[in-house]
């Protein structure tokens, strides 16, 4: 029987497939930001199910090893193209400058990541996989940190700067964060590496679900992404049945 934490993240990726299907149609795909966000939803697809993947005991080690790479790469990738996405949105010259400058090591941390650099290998604990950290997992943990903090920082002052519509969709967005960014640092990374037990990786990504419904209230609310709004709330009457049903079920 599947769990309830793999449930919830299969159902944010698919809210996350449907959602870039939207941003990418009538010619979405032209638009800069609608494309990051594409390669965003990408990345949280390979991402969320690596998780489960690399924890199931049912894996080889080498097949669990292999997912974690995934889990770092593919999440670590996420946030950049997610940072990027921020800074496209809230239009600030300095951070658009800054971004330029860091982006390149941001993305040799995600490649590092995809290697034994940061997870050398797993060992049974109990019903779950825990990773073996490698040499450069401190690494990897310090400029996850840069980068959430310079993305919060960008959102905050492009609440502050920004033009109305974009500090609407900033203000959700960031509501969505300041909620979800600490649990999932915390279930997913500080206390795996603090106490050297994994079981709370298991349900580390399921906070996202939230990111997700943000993005949809500020697609139907404060019209992200340019996706026509009576397409959203078609998606949504059909996402809330078919939730609702699957509950049921």
């Amino acid at each position: 029987m599947l769990s309830i934490y793999i449930i919830v993240d299969s159902v944010t990726v698919s809210l996350l497939l449907i959602l870039m299907a939207l941003a990418l149609s009538t010619g979405g795909y032209k638009h800069r930001i609608n494309r990051l966000f594409a390669a965003f939803t990408i990345m949280m697809a390979c991402w969320l199910p690596s998780v489960h993947i690399g924890n199931s005991p049912s894996v080889s080690q080498d097949v669990a090893t292999v997912a974690n790479f995934a889990v770092f790469a593919c999440s670590f990738s996420a946030g950049v193209l997610f940072t990027k996405i921020v800074v496209l949105l809230s239009d600030l010259s300095w951070a658009g400058r800054v971004f330029f400058r860091i982006e390149w090591l941001l993305w040799i941390v995600a490649l590092m990541s995809a290697t034994p650099l940061v997870g050398a290998g797993v060992e049974r604990q109990g019903d779950i996989n825990a990773v073996i950290f490698g040499p450069l997992a401190g690494l990897y943990g310090i400029a996850l940190m840069i980068m959430l903090t310079f993305m919060g920082g960008v959102v905050v002052q492009g609440m502050r700067e920004s033009k109305e519509v974009v500090q609407n969709q900033l203000r959700a967005i960031g509501i969505a964060l300041l909620l979800t960014i600490p649990l999932i640092v915390l279930f997913s990374y500080i206390l795996p590496v603090a106490t050297g037990k994994f079981a709370t990786t298991e349900f580390g990504t399921t906070p996202i679900v939230l990111v997700v419904v943000t993005l949809y209230y500020s697609v139907a609310r404060h019209q992200l992404f340019d996706i026509r709004m009576a397409a959203v709330r078609v998606i949504g009457y059909t996402l809330t049945l078919s939730v609702m049903t699957g509950l049921y079920m």
